[in-house]
């Protein structure tokens, strides 16, 4: 993982490596940062799981979910995910609700704060063609990048 500063004045190191976050990822394919808790989580595609980095605490990287590539709601440490080589992607909305986009799976899925999977919506109640990314705006609205189309989305009874 590298970092950018845009900040740095000198030109000098505006890209480094992130201390304690190096060569511990298989095929990454999705970042974002959570402002709430400052770490950055990361959606690899090589082992099907997502990872963080908490970088208040020495970038120690541990696992969010497990690997393992399949189609599996319930407990997080039970729950598999699917992802693509291109797409994977993940992002939070104001009451810390991780939204994930399975685009192995083509699905939505959610990670609630007390550590349970669920499926929002699939390809069998919606045609998904092949989910590339989620961005959370406000108010369970969200966009979504669907192959070659841009959806927005309202998930309003996600809690």
């Amino acid at each position: 993982i590298r970092k950018i500063d845009l900040n740095n004045n000198n030109n000098n190191n505006i890209v480094s490596t992130i201390p304690n976050a190096s060569e511990r990822f298989d095929r990454p394919c999705g970042i974002t940062f959570h402002s709430k808790d400052n770490c950055l989580y990361i959606v690899q595609y090589g082992n099907d799981s997502i990872k963080k980095i908490e970088l208040n605490n020495n970038n120690n990287v541990s696992n969010v979910s497990n690997g393992g590539a399949a189609f599996v709601d319930g407990p997080l440490n039970q729950a598999k995910f699917r992802f693509n080589s291109n797409a994977g992607s993940i992002c939070f909305d104001e009451n810390n609700i991780m939204y994930v986009a399975d685009s192995g799976n083509k699905a939505i899925r959610i990670i609630t704060t007390d550590e349970k999977v669920y499926t929002i919506v699939d390809s069998n109640s919606f045609p998904f063609n092949d989910i590339k990314a989620i961005h959370y705006i406000a108010n369970k609205c969200f966009y979504v990048l669907d192959n070659y189309r841009l959806l927005r989305a309202n998930f309003e009874n996600v809690d």
